[in-house]
C-alpha cells in the first residue's frame, strides 16, 4: 500500500514536471484572475474603511440642521441636551468676496470659525493659527508655498458681511484637509458666480457674528457609513428631534417676527409723522409764492415811473452836444491852417537835416570799419612777434646745447687719446701689465661710447636747430607785409575822421535855425490849446450829465435784470417746491409701499422652515461612495470574465491532460489502482495549480490594486494619503474555494468519463475521429486551394472542441483588450468630444452682478471687434432633489439663443428647447439619479427657494453638471426675473485670446473669466490620473491573452506530436513543419480577435454604465486605432507564443514519437 502511495506520488510529481509549463499556465491564469477578483473587490471596501477612519478621526457630524432665521448658542446647548444626540456644535461662516495671493480678481472664499470638537481638520503642513488675522487653507494640492500667502477681502462685498470680519488681511499659516470637503467640489454661495472657490478657517475672534449658520451635531452609536443601519439611524434621530427643533426655530422666527413688527411700527410713526409735515410745508410754500408775486408786480410800477425821467434827460444832453460840435468845428479849422504853415516852414529844414545824418551815419560806419582794420592789423602783428620770438628763444636754446656738446665731445677726444696710447705701452709688456690691460681697454670702451651718444645727441639737435631758421624767415615775412598795410589803414582812418567832423559842424547849424521855428509856432499852439480846454470844460461837464443819465439807465436796467430774475427765480421756486412737494409725497408712497410690503412679510412669517439634512447632503461624502461604487461596477465585470476565460481554458488544459495520459490511467487501473486513487492524482494537480494561483492573485491583488486604484483617485478625493488595507478572509476564502471547486470539478468531470472505460481500451491509444468532409471542400474554389493550406483549413473545422476553445480564449482575451483601450479612449478623448460636439464657445465671462439691458449692449460693443458671437445669460449652483436623493447642479436660465453655443443632442437626435416649467437635464446627473423623460423634478439654491419642473429631454453632455431652463419659468415660480450675470463669448477666425482677455478682466463690473481651453486642459489633466486605471486592465488583459495562447499552443502541440513527427519523416523542414504548425495557430488567432472585438465593444458598454463621476459622463468610444492595437496585440503575443515553441518543434524525437503503443 505504501509503494503504491510512493509509486502515486512520484507519477504525479513527475507529470507535474515533465508538463511544468502548462501546469504554471494554469497558476497563472487562476493569479490573473484570483488578483483581479480580490483586488476590485476589496478595493471599495478598503477605500470605505479609508474614509470611515478619517470622518471618524475628524469626527465628522451626522446631521446638520439649516434654518433661514439661524441659530444661537442656546439654541445649541437645548440640541445637544436631547436623547437622540450625542454631540452638537453651532457652525459660524461667511462667504466673502476676496483676493487670494497676487490675484486681481476677487473670488467666493467661505471663511469658517475653527471648530471644537465636530468636523475637525487634519494639519497638512505649516502650523494653527495664533492670530486673529490669520488663518488656515483648504490643502487640495496644496504645498508649503502656499504658507505666506494673503486673502484681502474685497471691498465690494455687502456691509453685513464686511462687519462679519473682524481683519480685513489673513495671511495663510498652514493647510489642512477637512471632512466637510473630500471632492473637489467646494460648495454654492449667493455671491460672485455662485460657486465657492476655497474655504478658510480663522479663529473664532476673527468673526463678529451673533448667531450660527447652522448646527452639526452626532448620533449615538458605532456605524459603518453608508450602511443602511446608519442611514435607518440617521433618519431615525432626524425624526425624534424634528419636532423640538422646529419649536426652537419657530420661537426664533416668532423673535425676529417681534423684531420686525417693532420696527415696522416705529417706521409707519416715522411716515406719519413725515406727512404731516409734508402738508404743513405744502402750505407754507404756497404763502410764500403769493408773496414773492405781489412784491415783483409793485417793483415793476416803479421801473416804468423811472423810464420816462430818463427819456426827458437824454433830449437836453443832445442840444448840448449840437453846441460843442459846433465849437470843435471852429477849432479845427484853426488847427488845420497851423499845421500847414508848419509843414512849409519845417519841411527844407528836414530834409537837409536828414541828408546830412545819413551821410553822418555813413561817415561813421567808414571811421569804424577803418578803426576796426587797423586793431586786427595790429592784433595780428602782435601774434607774429610773439611766435619770432619763441623761434628766436628755441634756436639760442639749441645752439647752447650743441656748444655744450662739442666742448664735451672735445675733452671725450683728449681722454680717448690720452688712455688709446697708454694701452699701446701697456701691451708692450703684456704678462706683466695683463690687468692694466683689461683695465685700459674697458676704458677705452667706455670712453668710445660716450662719445658715441654725445655725437649722436649733437647730431639730432643740430637737425632740430636747422630747420628753425627757416620757419623764422616766413613770419619775418609776414610781419613785413602787416606793417605796411598798417600805415595804409591809419590813413585811411586818419581820412574818415576828418569828414565825419565837417557833418556834424553843418548839422548843428540846421539844428539852431530849426529851433527858432520851434519858438514861434508854440505860441500859436498855446492859443489853440486854450480853446480847447475851454471846448473840453463843456464835454467833460455833457460827460457827466451823460454817465448820470447811463447810470441812471443801467439802474433801470438792473431793476428790470432783477425783476426778470425775481420773475425767474419765482417760478424756478414755484416748481422747485412742485418738485420737492411730489419727490416727498413719492417718497412717501414709496415709503407706504415698502411699509406695506414688510407687513406682508410679517405677515408671511408664521412657520419656521428647518431642515434636517444627513451626511448624504454632502457631495464630498457622497463622491467617496460613488467612486467606490465605480470600482465595485468593474468589479462585476472584469473577475468574472477572467474567471470564465481561466474556467474554460483550465478545462481544456485538463481534457488534453487525461486524454494524453489515458495510457497512464489504462495501466494503473490494470496494476489495481482504485478510480479514486487515480482521480486523486489529477484532482491533486489541478487543485493545487488553483490552490498556489490563488495564493499569488489574493496576496498580490489585496495589496496592489486597492494602493493603485487609491492612487487614481486621490486627484478627485481629498480623504488621505494612504489607503487602509484590510485583509478580506471570508472573501480570499469564497476566490479560494471558487477556483478550487472549479478545477477540481472541471478535473473530476474529465477524469470520471475516462474511467468509465476498461484498462484495456484506455492502454491503447485513442481512435482518431473520423474523417468527413468540411463545408469549404463542396465550394467551387477548394480546388485552387494549395495542398497545405487545404490541411490547414480542415484541421481548423475538424476539431471542434479546439476551435470552441481557440475563439473562446483568443477572443476573450481580445475583448478584454479592446474593452481596456475602450476605456481609455472614453476617458482621455471626453474632453475633446466636449469642447468639439457640445460646447463651442471660447469663454465664459463672470459678472459682479446682474447686467441691465443697457449694459449688456455696452459690453456686447465694447468686444464686437474680436467676437462672432456673445449672448448673456444666469446660472447659478443649485441641489438637484430627485426621489430622496440630492446633488449639486448648475442651474442655466437663457433663451433659446444659447444653442449657438450648446449642442443640445442625445446621440443623433437634436432635442427641443425647454418652455415653462420645464427642463434639460445633462445625461450624467439623470443616468446618476435615475430621472428620465417626464420626470418632476426639484431644484433649491443657497437660499431655499425651490424650482418644480419637468424633464423634457436628457442631453448628452461630457463635463459638468447642468440643468437648462428658459428664464420665464424664474421668473413664474418666484416672481422674477433672473439676473444676467455670465455670457458665452465665442472669437472671430483669428482674434488675439489674451488680448481680448485682459481687456475684459480690465472691466470693472467684470469679476473673472474662464477659458474654454484652459478649462480643458485642466479636466484633461484630471482625466490623466485615469489612465493608471487602464493601464491595469491592459497590462492584466495582455498577460492573460499570452498565457491562454501560450497554453493551448503548448496543448495543440502535445496532442498532435505524432502528427508533427510524421511530417518530419517524410521530409518537411525546421521551417515548414513550424509553418504547418503555426499557421493554423496564426489563422485561430485572427478568427477569435475578430470575434473579441463585437464581444469587446458590449463588455466596454456593461463596464461604462458602472462608471460614474459627479461631473464627468463617460460615453463608450472605441476609436479605430484601438481595435487595431487589440488585434495586433494579441497576434504579437500568437507570435511570440510561435516563436517560443519553435524550438520545441525542433526538438521533437520522431522515432519517440512514432512509437507504437501497441
Amino acid at each position: 500500500m505504501v509503494m503504491r502511495k510512493n509509486a502515486m506520488r512520484k507519477n504525479l510529481t513527475q507529470s507535474i514536471l515533465r508538463s511544468f509549463g502548462r501546469y504554471l499556465a494554469i497558476v497563472m491564469i487562476i493569479a490573473l484572475g484570483a488578483s483581479m477578483f480580490v483586488g476590485l473587490l476589496m478595493t471599495k471596501a478598503d477605500m470605505i474603511a479609508t474614509g470611515q477612519k478619517h470622518l471618524d478621526d475628524l469626527n465628522m457630524f451626522d446631521l446638520r440642521l439649516v434654518s433661514m432665521y439661524g441659530w444661537d448658542k442656546d439654541h445649541v446647548d437645548k440640541i445637544a441636551a436631547m436623547d437622540a444626540v450625542e454631540d452638537a456644535e453651532g457652525i459660524a461662516y461667511v462667504d466673502m468676496l476676496a483676493n487670494f495671493g497676487s490675484g486681481e480678481e476677487a473670488s467666493a472664499y467661505r471663511f469658517y470659525a475653527m471648530p471644537e470638537r465636530l468636523n475637525m481638520f487634519r494639519l497638512i503642513g505649516g502650523r494653527m493659527p495664533e492670530r486673529a488675522d490669520e488663518c488656515l487653507i483648504d490643502g487640495y494640492h496644496m504645498d508649503d508655498s502656499v504658507i505666506g500667502k494673503t486673502v484681502t477681502i474685497s471691498a465690494d462685498n455687502e456691509e453685513d458681511s464686511l462687519d462679519a470680519v473682524t481683519e480685513k488681511k489673513f495671511t495663510v499659516v498652514g493647510y489642512i484637509t477637512s471632512p466637510l470637503y473630500m471632492d473637489m467640489n467646494r460648495g454654492t454661495t449667493t455671491i460672485g458666480n455662485g460657486t465657492l472657490d476655497n474655504y478658510f478657517y480663522v479663529l473664532p475672534e476673527a468673526l463678529d457674528m451673533d448667531y450660527y449658520a447652522e448646527i452639526n451635531i452626532t448620533i449615538p452609536g458605532d456605524y459603518k457609513i453608508y450602511s443602511d443601519a446608519y442611514n435607518d439611524a440617521m433618519d431615525t434621530a432626524a425624526e425624534r428631534i424634528e419636532p423640538a427643533v422646529k419649536e426652537l426655530a419657530q420661537k426664533r422666527m416668532e423673535q425676529f417676527r417681534g423684531d420686525a413688527l417693532k420696527a415696522y411700527e416705529e417706521g409707519l410713526a416715522e411716515y406719519e409723522d413725515g406727512l404731516r409735515q409734508f402738508e404743513e410745508g405744502k402750505l407754507q410754500a404756497e404763502a410764500e409764492l403769493t408773496d414773492a408775486e405781489s412784491k415783483l408786480k409793485n417793483a415793476e410800477a416803479t421801473i416804468r415811473n423811472s423810464q420816462q425821467q430818463l427819456l426827458d434827460g437824454e433830449k437836453q444832453i443832445e442840444e448840448a452836444k449840437q453846441t460843442i460840435a459846433d465849437g470843435e468845428k471852429q477849432l479845427e479849422e484853426g488847427k488845420a491852417t497851423l499845421e500847414q504853415t508848419k509843414a512849409a516852414a519845417y519841411e527844407p529844414v528836414n530834409n537837409a537835416i536828414a541828408a546830412l545824418q545819413a551821410e553822418l551815419s555813413e561817415a561813421e560806419a567808414e571811421l569804424a570799419a577803418a578803426e576796426a582794420v587797423v586793431a586786427d592789423l595790429k592784433a595780428q602783428i602782435d601774434a607774429i612777434n610773439a611766435q619770432i620770438a619763441e623761434y628766436e628763444a628755441r634756436y639760442n636754446a639749441l645752439n647752447e646745447q650743441i656748444n655744450q656738446l662739442n666742448w664735451q665731445i672735445a675733452a671725450l677726444d683728449t681722454a680717448i687719446a690720452s688712455t688709446r696710447t697708454s694701452l699701446n705701452l701697456a701691451k708692450l709688456f703684456p704678462l706683466t701689465n695683463a690687468e692694466l690691460i683689461a683695465s685700459l681697454e674697458a676704458r677705452l670702451s667706455e670712453q668710445n661710447a660716450q662719445r658715441a651718444e654725445a655725437d649722436a645727441l649733437r647730431q639730432s639737435l643740430i637737425t632740430e636747430r636747422d630747420p628753425l631758421q627757416a620757419q623764422l624767415q616766413e613770419p619775418m615775412n609776414q610781419r613785413s607785409q602787416l606793417q605796411s598795410r598798417l600805415t595804409a589803414a591809419e590813413f585811411r582812418r586818419y581820412s574818415d575822421e576828418t569828414s565825419v567832423n565837417t557833418i556834424r559842424y553843418g548839422l548843428q547849424e540846421l539844428q539852431e535855425t530849426k529851433n527858432l521855428l520851434d519858438a514861434r509856432f508854440a505860441e500859436a499852439e498855446e492859443e489853440i490849446l486854450t480853446g480847447e480846454a475851454e471846448l473840453e470844460a463843456g464835454k467833460q461837464e455833457l460827460a457827466e450829465q451823460e454817465k448820470k443819465l447811463k447810470e441812471g439807465w443801467n439802474a433801470l436796467y438792473s431793476g428790470k435784470r432783477q425783476l426778470e430774475e425775481g420773475w425767474i427765480e419765482y417760478e424756478e421756486g414755484k416748481l422747485k417746491a412742485q418738485q420737492e412737494l411730489a419727490d416727498a409725497e413719492a417718497e412717501l408712497i414709496d415709503a407706504k409701499e415698502k411699509l406695506d410690503e414688510a407687513r406682508e412679510v410679517i405677515d408671511s412669517m408664521q412657520e419656521a422652515s428647518v431642515f434636517i439634512l444627513d451626511r448624504n447632503s454632502n457631495v464630498g461624502y457622497n463622491s467617496l461612495n460613488s467612486s467606490s461604487d465605480i470600482v465595485q461596477g468593474v468589479s462585476r465585470v472584469f473577475p468574472a470574465f477572467f474567471l470564465l476565460v481561466a474556467a474554460l481554458v483550465c478545462i481544456t488544459t485538463m481534457t488534453r491532460m487525461i486524454d494524453e495520459e489515458r495510457t497512464q490511467i489504462g495501466t494503473l487501473k490494470a496494476l489495481g489502482y482504485s478510480n479514486r486513487a487515480i482521480i486523486s492524482k489529477y484532482l491533486f494537480y489541478a487543485g493545487s495549480g488553483a490552490v498556489l494561483g490563488c495564493g499569488i492573485g489574493v496576496v498580490v491583488g489585496s495589496m496592489a490594486f486597492p494602493s493603485i486604484l487609491w492612487e487614481a483617485y486621490k486627484i478627485l478625493l481629498h480623504v488621505s494619503d494612504r489607503i487602509v488595507l484590510k485583509f478580506n478572509w471570508g472573501l480570499c476564502a469564497i476566490v479560494v474555494g471558487a477556483y478550487t471547486s472549479v478545477m477540481l470539478f472541471v478535473t473530476w468531470y474529465c477524469c470520471r468519463r475516462a474511467l468509465k472505460e476498461v484498462p484495456a481500451e484506455l492502454i491503447r491509444p485513442k481512435a482518431p475521429d473520423a474523417g468527413k468532409k468540411i463545408l469549404l471542400e463542396y465550394l467551387p474554389f477548394w480546388r485552387r486551394i494549395s495542398f497545405l493550406n487545404k490541411v490547414t483549413i480542415r484541421n481548423i473545422f475538424r476539431y471542434r472542441q479546439r476551435l470552441a476553445m481557440m475563439m473562446v480564449g483568443i477572443g476573450g482575451c481580445t475583448a478584454l483588450l479592446v474593452a481596456g483601450f475602450g476605456l481609455r479612449d472614453s476617458i482621455v478623448n471626453v474632453v475633446d468630444y466636449q469642447f468639439t460636439d457640445v460646447t463651442t464657445y471660447d469663454m465664459t465671462v463672470y459678472f459682479m452682478d446682474g447686467q441691465s439691458e443697457e449694459e449688456q449692449q455696452d459690453f456686447l460693443k465694447d468686444v464686437s471687434y474680436a467676437t462672432e458671437h456673445a449672448m448673456f445669460y444666469h446660472q447659478s449652483s443649485m441641489d438637484l432633489d430627485f426621489d430622496n436623493q440630492v446633488r449639486k447642479i448648475s442651474l442655466i436660465a437663457s433663451t433659446e439663443g444659447v444653442r449657438d453655443f450648446i449642442d443640445f443632442h442625445s446621440g443623433d437626435e437634436s432635442l427641443e428647447y425647454p418652455g415653462v416649467n420645464e427642463a434639460l437635464l445633462s445625461v450624467g446627473a439623470a443616468e446618476a439619479m435615475g430621472i428620465r423623460v417626464g420626470d418632476e423634478i426639484s431644484m433649491r439654491n443657497a437660499d431655499m427657494q425651490t424650482l418644480k419642473l419637468k424633464v423634457t429631454g436628457i442631453y448628452d453632455n461630457h463635463v459638468d453638471n447642468f440643468a437648462l431652463i428658459h428664464p420665464d419659468t424664474v421668473k413664474r415660480q418666484w416672481g422674477e426675473q433672473p439676473e444676467m450675470q455670465m455670457a458665452f463669448v465665442t472669437l472671430k477666425e483669428g482674434a488675439d485670446m489674451d488680448q481680448l482677455s485682459g481687456k475684459i478682466t480690465g472691466m470693472s463690473d467684470v469679476m473673472n473669466i474662464s477659458v474654454s481651453q484652459d478649462f480643458a486642459d485642466m479636466v484633461r489633466s484630471m482625466m490623466d490620473a485615469l489612465d493608471l486605471v487602464v493601464v491595469v486592465v491592459v497590462v492584466c488583459a495582455g498577460l492573460l491573452a499570452a498565457t491562454v495562447l501560450y497554453n493551448l499552443t503548448n496543448i495543440n502541440i502535445n496532442e498532435r506530436i505524432r502528427e508533427i513527427a510524421t511530417i518530419k519523416v517524410l521530409g518537411f523542414n525546421a521551417k515548414e513543419t513550424a509553418m504547418y504548425v503555426f499557421k493554423e495557430n496564426l489563422s485561430l488567432t485572427v478568427i477569435g480577435s475578430g470575434l473579441g472585438l463585437g464581444l469587446g465593444y458590449f463588455l466596454l458598454l456593461f463596464i461604462m454604465s458602472q462608471i460614474k463621476l459627479d461631473i464627468v459622463w463617460f460615453k463608450a468610444i472605441i476609436s479605430p486605432m484601438s481595435y487595431v492595437a487589440s488585434i495586433v496585440l494579441t497576434i504579437l503575443a500568437a507570435i511570440v507564443v510561435d516563436f517560443v515553441f519553435y524550438f520545441k518543434l525542433d526538438k521533437i524525437n520522431m522515432a519517440e514519437a512514432l512509437k507504437s503503443v501497441e
